[in-house]
């Protein structure tokens, strides 16, 4: 953790960044059940789910489900059952959170009340309970609704705006296979987590959480056909995509597909500079027999963590390959000293020790692997010699955090601009997305664009655009008539018949129709769409 930390702050210093914005570990706790109906346990969940998700963000670090079962763990808690607010807060310490949030629902009917607190941990005040009311069917938006309230009372850094516009960075999220994904996630045998989640991504298979969910639990069971075939659904817009770019790295290695395991690295390595990322392309380039570029990455990996004993082992490794025979022995000491019963060390240090000459030195290593029933035949070939250990796992916090820091850096960085230049940055990213494909992504960068600059008609424009290509045509409306506010344009007036059109305001779509073709009275595409307008109110 330290030494994420001290990353975070030479990022910071090497961009000459003054102060960065306070960021806080937070702890979502299950919201408690107080209806009679058991069915409705995956609610629970579904609370720590949902705003968690809504609180990730550059000014909050949201501690996992993971974590929080750890933790219960070792206070001997069971993480199954409801904890009362002492426990939470035992909960909470260990993990060193800083704000935790709790609460409680009920459902009578079709109707779902719940009330939300949230306890600073550094100042040790508990919030009044802040409430949400709507239908059991409306329970995403509900939950949207409880992080809106939370973060206009505690955040001196949130820009209130409206619900809808809080509500609108976020992807649609589907009841049924939300429910379907929560089962799955708490489900206890494999079987029928496997079923919910498979349920769940064919219900809504744009909802990439399942495929991941399935890719990591394929991958503990070392199934890494299955678990590459669902990780490889994920994309750049998804939360956990970097993460899923990792174990699809892994998968495709032991599957034997190289090029494709090296490309997700290298995706990875242009976003976070993580070690095991360094080391696993080490991997990659010995078995490519470039041992040069090994060594490289295996150097850079040991210096990231030099109490990793892999990370020590495998540029022992890359040192033999280049026949830089003292340089690998004092590594592979080095790698032994943090692990002595590391027999591979052992095992490769004989071999060099005797390459050397030093017979002394080689019987110490052989008598260890005679007495650990690990001898080695005579004189083993360099075909059998132990190979570079590729990372399967990662430091899951340090990973977070360390994508925290990054993103913070360029934003603080950013900060510094004027406004309307801090907007063109987040417009012009926007407009790149979209090129891509990537709409959610976009809208998100589009909308903190005009949060900035909400006076660029060009940027209501494009988010306008955006909202109507995810088939959004209220949201897209509202934007084409702010666009238009601040700039009369032949795209805005075109925009928003379209929109009207789809929300089948028809009088309406043919005023917007009619003014487009006023400033573009050649234009096809606009004759086209009052055509159609015209043609449906016969």
């Amino acid at each position: 953790m330290r030494k994420i930390l001290q990353l975070f702050l030479l990022l910071l210093g090497s961009w000459q960044i003054a102060a960065a914005s306070e960021v806080h570990a937070v702890l979502v706790f299950p919201f408690e059940n107080r209806s009679t109906r058991a069915d409705l346990n995956w609610v629970s969940e579904s609370f720590a789910e949902t705003i968690a998700s809504r609180l990730s963000g550059p000014d909050f670090y949201v501690l996992n489900r993971t974590e929080r079962d750890v933790a219960c763990t070792q206070l001997g808690i069971p993480s199954d059952t409801p904890l009362t607010v002492a426990s939470e807060f035992k909960v909470a310490q260990t993990l060193g959170a800083d704000w935790v949030v709790f609460g409680r629902f009920n459902v009578e009917g079709a109707g779902l009340t719940a009330t939300a607190r949230l306890l600073d941990l550094r100042k040790l005040k508990l919030s009044p309970p802040i409430a949400a009311t709507g239908e059991l069917a409306e329970l995403v938006d509900l939950q949207t609704r409880l992080v809106w309230l939370l973060e206009a009372a505690h955040d001196p850094h949130f820009t209130v705006g409206t619900e809808e516009d809080f509500s609108r960075k976020f992807p649609q999220v589907r009841l049924d296979a939300f429910e379907n994904y929560m089962r799955g996630v708490l489900a206890t045998d494999d079987p029928a987590r496997i079923h919910f989640l498979e349920e769940s991504d064919r219900l809504n298979p744009s909802d990439h959480r399942a495929a991941f969910a399935l890719g990591r639990f394929y991958f503990d069971q070392k199934d890494y056909a299955n678990s590459a075939k669902w990780l490889k659904k994920l994309n750049p817009g998804d939360a956990h995509y970097l993460e899923s770019l990792f174990f699809f790295g892994v998968d495709e290695y032991f599957l034997g597909h190289y090029p494709s395991s090296k490309t997700a690295f290298e995706k990875i390595g242009r976003e976070i500079p993580l070690n095991e990322i360094a080391n696993n392309a080490g991997v990659l380039a010995t078995r490519a027999g470039q041992d040069e570029q090994a060594l490289e990455e295996f150097e850079r990996a040991h210096a990231g963590d030099p109490t990793d004993a892999d990370y020590c082992f495998n540029r022992g490794v890359a040192l033999w390959n280049l026949h830089r025979h003292n340089a690998a022995a004092t590594s592979l000491e080095e790698a032994i000293k943090l692990r002595d019963d590391d027999s591979d060390a052992h095992t490769l240090l004989a071999v060099v020790l005797e390459k050397q000459g030093d017979a002394a030195g080689e019987k110490i290593q052989m008598e260890w692997l005679h007495q650990h029933q690990m001898g080695l035949e005579a004189h083993p070939s360099r075909d059998v010699l132990p190979q570079p250990r590729l990372k399967k796992n990662f430091d899951e916090r340090a990973f977070l955090l360390l994508s925290l820091a990054v993103h913070n850096a360029l934003e603080e960085r950013l900060a510094a601009m004027p406004a309307d230049q801090h907007a063109a940055v987040h417009k012009s990213h926007g407009k790149t997305l979209v090129g891509e494909g990537r709409l959610a992504e976009a809208e998100r960068e589009l909308a903190e664009a005009t949060s900035l600059a909400p006076s660029d008609s060009e940027a209501h424009l494009s988010l306008a655009e955006i909202l109507e290509a995810e088939d959004k045509p209220q949201e897209a409306a509202a934007e084409f008539q702010t666009a238009l506010k601040l700039k009369d344009s032949f795209a805005g007036h075109l925009g928003l018949a379209r929109a009207y059109l789809a929300l089948n305001h028809r009088d309406q779509a043919r005023l917007e129709g009619e003014a487009a073709l006023k400033l573009d009275p050649d234009s096809r595409e606009a004759q086209e769409v009052v055509g159609r307008i015209i043609s449906g109110m016969k």
